[in-house]
């Protein structure tokens, strides 16, 4: 009733015509998504026929509108002609599922399986039966069978919603029902002529033996080619504890396992859980969020079923399709991939990715677990969405704190869209199951942006100990690059604009002195060519730029500096944490932090004693520190054994997936270490 309401509301008004408008098309959508019966199809297409043959210009096109709303009304009533149980035949509730209490007379969309009919109701035979899907406002559904004869619901097994229904079933058939074999030899022969009792009364009617063994579900042959176009399930009958109704299920996953949980495997081992991951950058991408994700799902894959929806990146590998890397399997979106120097062409790319990756995630297998960083920064409202449609839970793990960080960089000043930001943003932090930051002063920044405390994990990021091990000074890649007799001083990273590696650049004009230094950036971002139009402003020949180097080489490429620079720019204390601090470490080398006394990176190397905090912005103080060291008045070798000796010890890779592998496995039931 409100569809036709809105419309004429709509229809008659004057200066809210269009507003009123657009709230009857949002209603019509409304009618028919949140009911399948005929008489809703019929309401809303009605309401939308006046409102279109109204709004229309011209005869043609009012004509035009009339035709492609009846075209949709016949596709609807079509859809629509779906065999509906007779509530008054069973009573309100006579074949509702004694332990799941779910009753097939509530459904209110009925969905056809299989249009074939089994052979006529004859005797030992209780008539056709048709399958069919059922599904409730609740998001619950079934599959079973419907008795034509008498027009009587069996309930089925609860497992999915509507849109999804036909592909889960598949997937059930495929996975839990074992394929039919001979029997091995000398096996006691089965019972044949079991007794069946009818639906609807206790009496149980035995059929013919002869006819048991060579019948499926539906009455139809089992050994004549064709007689079906998919596998059919074994359908189970099962006695209540009223002793008259029958419970026609799938071959129950999870019978013996706890709820929500899939059941055990033939070889008796528990299934993995499926975990599906969300972020635009990963493998073979060369971003931080990238690499990090990239080595957290490769390790979890051996006790989760990893899927993750990422998107193009612009490196061989990177197309769009589905690929199985490190035992994980890559859902790679066509969005687009464009330089993210320029503001709009990088919400471009987000825009392409998070409409893509929604779509992708409603129509995934159903997780057991949704994860995603925050890459771009409102990815976790999709996954929050794919969470919520399959209920799972939603663990966020927040490498920045966003809108915050943007506001501070003067990179985003418009009211509007910060505020839109930071309401998007609370919404999935008051709502996330789990919400991970990588350091104690996030967590407070979090807590503060509406996170639930008792839902805030702390888990700092990583690095594999055993991959970036230290290396020689002069190696092959110092070498190569011109540094091997060089005192060197390296950025290894993004180059953006939270580095503040603009201090970097203007300490070199006080070290000109310095015959044997050589300040080395290495990695690409936002600002590079801004930065080496600023060095060659200020002629300071010691810098130099170098691309971003391959993983491999990594371990050569970090060992190659004497001392390195981490900077931060001034305000982002909690915001954001350098994960490239834990590389540097790894390799065992000392490491000067441009960041303010509160930030995670500037605690923590003062904390190890692997190096020297001075305030971000100020390059006089850079400069300074580099002299020193340059000098020999700082140990950087008893520096660079300490920041060994922490990593492999706090922050190495196993550490951080065992961490989060509890917390993923507590999400699912299942015991941890």
């Amino acid at each position: 009733m409100t569809t036709p309401l809105a419309t004429w509301i709509a229809v008659l008004g004057r200066g809210r015509r269009r507003l009123l408008g657009a709230l009857a098309l949002l209603l019509l959508v409304g009618s028919i998504v949140g009911s399948g019966s005929r008489g809703a199809l019929f309401t809303a297409a009605l309401g939308a026929l006046v409102l279109l043959v109204v709004y229309a210009r011209g005869a043609r096109q009012r004509l035009l509108a009339a035709a492609g709303v009846a075209a949709a009304t016949a596709a609807a009533v079509g859809l629509a002609q779906i065999p509906q149980p007779n509530p008054a035949a069973t009573g309100p509730s006579p074949t509702a599922c004694v332990r799941c209490k779910l009753n097939p007379h509530d459904a209110d969309r009925w969905l056809r399986l299989e249009d074939e009919l089994d052979a006529p109701a004859g005797p030992g035979h209780p008539g056709q039966r048709r399958t069919f899907l059922a599904s409730t406002g609740r998001g619950q559904a079934w599959e079973g069978a419907i008795d034509q004869g008498e027009q009587r619901p069996v309930a089925g097994y609860g497992f999915g919603t509507e849109d999804v229904l036909r592909r889960v079933a598949r997937e059930l058939v495929r996975r839990d029902v074992p394929p039919v074999g001979p029997r091995r030899a000398g096996a006691p022969p089965r019972p044949r002529g079991r007794a069946r009792p009818r639906l609807g009364d206790g009496a149980a009617t035995a059929r013919p033996a002869g006819r048991a063994d060579r019948r499926g579900v539906h009455g139809r042959p089992r050994d004549r080619a064709g007689a079906r176009r998919r596998a059919v399930v074994a359908v189970l009958g099962r006695e209540h504890g009223d002793g008259r109704d029958v419970d026609v299920r799938l071959p129950r996953p999870g019978a013996g396992a706890a709820a929500g949980e899939r059941p055990m495997s033939r070889n008796g081992r528990r299934p993995r859980p499926r975990l599906l991951v969300f972020n635009q950058y990963y493998w073979p991408g060369v971003e931080a969020t990238a690499h990090l994700l990239s080595e957290l799902c490769a390790a979890l894959a051996a006790e989760f079923e990893v899927t993750v929806v990422t998107g193009r990146v612009a490196a061989p590998g990177g197309e769009p399709g589905r690929a199985v890397h490190e035992g994980v399997e890559i859902v790679r979106v066509n969005s687009t991939a464009y330089d993210r120097s320029a503001l709009s062409l990088r919400a471009l790319n987000y825009a392409t990715y998070l409409a893509q990756s929604l779509r992708e995630g409603m129509a995934a297998e159903r997780p057991d677990v949704v994860l995603c960083m925050t890459d771009p920064p409102i990815i976790a409202d999709v996954a929050l969405l794919v969470a919520r449609r399959f209920g799972a839970p939603l663990v966020v793990v927040s490498q920045d704190v966003f809108p915050e960080i943007a506001v501070e960089l003067k990179r985003l000043e418009n009211r509007v869209v910060i505020e839109v930001l930071r309401r998007a943003i609370a919404g999935y932090l008051e709502r996330a199951d789990r919400i991970v930051a990588i350091g104690d002063t996030m967590r407070e920044r979090l807590e503060r942006k509406g996170a639930p405390p008792d839902r805030l994990r702390v888990i700092p990021n990583w690095v594999d100990s055993n991959v970036l091990t230290p290396q020689p000074r002069q190696n092959e890649w110092a070498v190569e690059h011109r540094l091997a007799d060089r005192f060197v001083v390296m950025h290894s990273g993004n180059v953006g604009y939270a580095q503040n590696l603009d201090a970097l650049v203007r300490a070199a004009t006080f070290l000109r002195d310095l015959d044997r230094l050589s300040i080395a950036i290495v990695g690409d971002g936002s600002r590079r060519e801004e930065l080496m139009a600023l060095a060659q402003l200020l002629e300071t020949e010691q810098v130099s730029f170098l691309p971003y180097q391959p993983r491999e080489v990594l371990p050569l490429s970090l060992s190659a500096a004497d001392v390195h620079v981490v900077g931060l720019a001034r305000g982002l204390s909690g915001y954001v944490v350098p994960s490239r601090l834990y590389g540097i470490m790894s390799v065992g080398r000392p490491v000067i932090v441009a960041a303010d006394a509160t930030s995670e990176t500037a605690q923590l190397v003062e904390r190890v004693g692997c190096g020297i905090v001075v305030p971000p912005g100020r390059p006089e103080l850079v400069a300074r520190e580099i002299r020193r060291a340059y000098d020999g008045d700082l140990d950087l070798v008893e520096m660079g054994r300490r920041a060994r000796e922490y990593v492999t010890a706090e922050a190495d890779r196993s550490v951080a997936v065992g961490r989060y592998r509890d917390l993923l496995l507590d999400l699912v039931g299942r015991p941890g270490t």
